[in-house]
C-alpha cells in the first residue's frame, strides 16, 4: 500500500516534483500572489508533451498553444486571485504563459480548489463542488446561507414576521402525508415557494373536485417527485408551509386563478425564501438527486501547505462554465418572474446547489461559479410602499436611466424565454411590471396620458408611458420571422403582439438616444403621442392581457418601396438610395432590398416582426431623429394598411447604418428635415 505522500507524488513527473513543485519553489509560487513574481519553468515541448502522456498534472496544464518549431520553451508560473464576477472572492488560479507570447496565444489559467477537510483549505479558498443535494451538509450549509442573509446582508429585505400566508399552502409538517392547508390569508407564518417547470399537464393537481380531498391529506404518491423534493426541504430547513402553484391554485376555476395571479408579486415576495428546481425539466423529474460528476475528472496538483503538510488541490479551467449551466428552467418565462420577484433564492442546478439574495451570489458550500448579477430586480423593489418615495427623491438622472434599462435588460432576458400559452406573454411578466410601477407612480401624474375615455394609463400592454417613444423602438436582433399569430394578443406596437421568443433589443438604440437628448437637446426631434387606449381583458390584471389598443400620434410618413423575392427566412433587410456621382439621390421613396445594385447605397436597415406583412403598402414612422451633424440618426416603425385608415407594425427601421461622411450626413439631414413643405401626419397605429 502506497503512502499519502507517494500517492500525491505521483501526481507529476521527476521534473516537475523537483522544479516548480519542490517545496521551496512551490512556497515561492505562492508568494507570487503578493509579490507579484513569477517562477520561470524551462523545459522542452517533446519532454512536455510525454509526461503528460503519462499523467503529469502540471505538464498537462502546460499542453497550451505551440506556434514555434523549436523544442526548448520557457513557461511563467504564477498565482493571481480572482474578483468580480468569480464567487468566492479571491479564489486563487495557476497562470501559464509561454514565454515570448502574447496574452491572447500562450496563455491559460486554471483555478484552484480544495476539500473542506484537507489541509489545503486554510489557504485555498474555493472548495469542491457540494453534489449530495440531500445530504444533512446539504441542509445545514443552506441553512447558514440563509441564515447569514438575513442576518447580515443590509441590502436584503428582512423576512416579515406579520406576513399572511397565501390562501393555500401545502402543510409539510409531515412531509411523508402532507396536505392542503387553507389559510385564507388570515394566519401569520413563514412560508417557502416553489419556482419550478410544469413540463405538462399536472394530473393531480389541486381543482374544485378534490380541494376538500386534500385539505385532509394529500396521498405522497400523486405529488410529482419535483414537488416531493419541495416538500423534503421545506421541512429539512425547519419549515412548515410551501406555495406550489399547481396546488394552492384551483386549477378549473378561472376566478381563481385571476384572483392568485393578482397576489403573485406577494405570494413570492413575501416567502422567506424560494426554491428554484432549476435542473428539473418537468414536475416529475424531481431536483435532489444526486449531481453528475465531471465526464473528464479534473487535474490535480500536490500543494505545499505553509506549515509544511504536502496536501492536494483539484484545477478548474477559467474558461469554462464562465456564464454558468443552462437549466430547463432558464428557458420558461413564467420561472423569471418568480426568480427576480423572490429576495432569497435556494437555485437546484445541474452542477451544485447555488444561494441567491440581493446582496450575494454563490454556489452552497463556497465551490467556484459565475456571479449571476442580471436576474434580480433593483434593491428599491423590496422597500416598503411608504418607504419607495423618500428613497427615488435622492435619485439623479442617471439613477433613473440604470433604473429603466434594467427593465429593458429585463426584458431581454424574457422574450427569449418560451410561454406555453402565448396569450400569457404579458400575464408571466405582470408581477415584475408591477414592481417597476411601484417605483415610477411617485414620479408624478403627469406620466400617464390619457386614452380617451378618461382613464389615464402608466403601463401600455408591455410599454411605459414616460419611455413610450424610446420603448416602441424595439426588435428583433436574432432568429427567423414567424406569422403573426392568429389570435390576438396585443397591440402591435408591442413587443407581446408576437408569439415565439427569440432575441430582442431593448436597449441599444434606446440608450443612444437617451444620450443624444442630453448632449444635443433640441436637436433631437420626437413625434408627438396624441393619445393611446389600451383594453384590459380584467380591469384587477392592470399588467396582464390586452383586449385591444390604439395609439394616436404626429410624425413624419415616408414611404418605403419593397424589392424582395419572398423569401421567409429573410429577417433583415436595407434601406437602399441611387448614388449618381458621389450624391446621395435621397428622394421621397427609399428602396427596401436584401441587397444592392452597383448604383445603390446603404443608408439604413429594417427588422421585420413577422412573415406575411409585407404584401401592402409600406411606410416608414419616424419616431425619434437626431437633425445634429456630428450625430446624425433616425429609428422608427416599418407600418402597413389595415385598409380601415389605422395602420399596424410591421417592423423597426433605422439609419445611418455605420459611420458615414459629412456630405452623406448632410444628405440625410435634408431627408429627415422639417419646412414648410414637409407636414406631419396624425397616424393611428392598432
Amino acid at each position: 500500500m502506497c503512502s499519502p505522500t507517494s500517492s500525491i507524488r505521483s501526481l507529476l513527473c521527476d521534473e516537475c516534483w523537483s522544479g516548480p513543485f519542490s517545496q521551496e519553489s512551490f512556497r515561492r509560487l505562492v508568494k507570487t500572489l503578493v509579490n507579484d513574481d513569477i517562477i520561470i519553468y524551462k523545459t522542452t515541448w517533446s519532454r512536455v508533451q510525454q509526461a503528460a502522456d503519462r499523467g503529469c498534472g502540471l505538464c498537462s496544464l502546460l499542453i497550451v498553444d505551440k506556434e514555434s518549431d523549436k523544442d526548448d520553451v520557457s513557461f511563467h508560473l504564477g498565482l493571481g486571485t480572482s474578483g468580480f464576477p468569480i464567487s468566492p472572492p479571491h479564489t486563487q488560479y495557476l497562470y501559464v504563459q509561454i514565454d515570448g507570447h502574447d496574452m491572447d496565444k500562450g496563455y491559460s489559467g486554471y483555478y484552484l480548489y480544495a476539500t473542506l477537510d484537507d489541509p489545503a483549505a486554510k489557504e485555498v479558498v474555493a472548495r469542491e463542488p457540494l453534489r449530495d443535494l440531500q445530504s444533512e451538509q446539504s441542509f445545514s450549509l443552506a441553512r447558514k446561507c440563509l441564515d447569514e442573509c438575513i442576518k447580515n446582508h443590509s441590502r436584503c429585505p428582512k423576512p416579515n414576521s406579520n406576513a399572511h400566508l397565501p390562501t393555500r399552502v401545502i402543510d409539510c409538517f409531515d412531509p411523508f402525508h402532507p396536505k392542503l392547508f387553507s389559510s385564507q390569508g388570515e394566519l401569520n407564518a413563514p412560508y417557502v415557494a416553489l419556482s419550478y417547470v410544469w413540463g405538462g399537464p399536472q394530473p393531480n393537481c389541486t381543482t374544485t373536485k378534490n380541494l376538500e380531498a386534500y385539505a385532509a391529506g394529500i396521498d405522497i404518491n400523486l405529488v410529482p417527485k419535483t414537488i416531493q423534493d419541495a416538500i423534503w426541504v421545506t421541512n429539512k430547513l425547519d419549515f412548515r408551509y410551501l406555495w406550489v402553484d399547481s396546488f394552492c391554485i384551483v386549477q378549473d376555476s378561472v376566478e381563481d386563478k385571476k384572483k392568485e395571479l393578482i397576489q403573485l408579486r406577494q405570494i413570492f415576495r413575501g416567502a422567506h425564501f424560494t426554491i428554484v428546481a432549476a435542473r428539473a425539466e418537468s414536475a416529475f423529474a424531481g431536483f435532489l438527486h444526486p449531481c453528475a460528476s465531471p465526464a473528464i475528472p479534473p487535474l490535480r496538483l500536490p500543494f505545499w501547505c505553509e506549515d509544511g503538510h504536502l496536501s492536494v488541490v483539484s484545477t478548474q479551467s477559467m474558461s469554462t462554465n464562465r456564464y454558468g449551466t443552462n437549466e430547463p428552467i432558464d428557458q420558461r418565462a413564467w420561472c423569471l418572474e418568480e426568480r427576480l420577484l423572490s429576495a432569497r433564492k435556494l437555485v437546484y442546478n445541474s452542477d451544485t446547489l447555488y444561494y441567491r439574495c440581493q446582496s450575494d451570489s454563490t454556489a452552497v458550500g463556497g465551490s467556484i461559479s459565475p456571479v449571476q448579477s442580471t436576474e434580480k430586480l433593483p434593491d428599491v423593489m423590496f422597500l416598503h410602499d411608504d418607504e419607495i418615495n423618500a428613497h427615488v427623491a435622492e435619485w439623479n438622472w442617471n439613477d433613473w436611466q440604470y433604473f429603466q434599462h434594467t427593465w429593458r435588460w429585463t426584458l431581454e432576458n424574457y422574450t427569449a424565454r418560451e410561454v406555453t400559452k402565448p396569450k400569457d406573454k404579458l400575464t408571466a411578466l405582470a408581477g415584475v411590471a408591477e414592481q417597476y410601477d411601484r417605483v415610477w407612480y411617485p414620479m408624478g401624474s403627469d406620466t400617464a396620458v390619457t386614452d380617451g375615455v378618461g382613464t389615464r394609463r402608466k403601463y401600455l400592454a408591455g410599454l411605459w408611458v414616460q419611455s413610450l417613444k424610446q420603448d416602441m423602438l424595439w426588435h428583433r436582433i436574432k432568429g427567423t420571422p414567424s406569422p403573426r399569430p392568429s389570435q390576438y394578443l396585443a397591440t402591435s406596437w408591442s413587443w407581446a403582439s408576437l408569439s415565439l421568443q427569440g432575441e430582442f433589443s431593448f436597449s441599444r438604440v434606446q440608450q443612444q438616444f437617451e444620450f443624444d437628448i442630453r448632449k444635443y437637446s433640441s436637436q433631437v426631434k420626437s413625434c408627438e403621442i396624441l393619445s393611446c387606449s389600451v383594453e384590459l381583458e380584467d380591469e384587477r390584471l392592470v399588467h396582464g392581457r390586452v383586449r385591444s389598443g390604439v395609439l394616436k400620434l404626429r410624425s413624419k410618413m415616408r414611404p418605403v418601396d419593397l424589392v424582395w423575392t419572398g423569401d421567409s427566412h429573410v429577417s433583415k433587410f436595407g434601406l437602399f438610395v441611387q448614388v449618381v456621382e458621389g450624391r446621395l439621390q435621397l428622394q421621397d421613396r427609399l428602396l427596401m432590398k436584401v441587397t444592392a445594385d452597383a448604383s445603390e447605397f446603404r443608408v439604413g436597415w429594417v427588422s421585420i416582426d413577422s412573415t406575411g406583412e409585407l404584401d401592402k403598402e409600406l411606410w416608414l414612422i419616424f419616431i425619434l431623429w437626431n437633425v445634429s451633424i456630428e450625430s446624425t440618426r433616425a429609428a422608427g416603425l416599418l407600418v402597413t394598411d389595415t385598409n380601415d385608415g389605422k395602420f399596424k407594425r410591421v417592423g423597426y427601421w433605422e439609419t445611418p447604418i455605420t459611420y458615414l461622411g459629412e456630405e452623406y450626413r448632410k444628405a440625410l439631414l435634408s431627408w429627415y428635415a422639417t419646412d414648410s413643405n414637409d407636414t406631419f401626419d396624425i397616424i393611428e397605429i392598432v
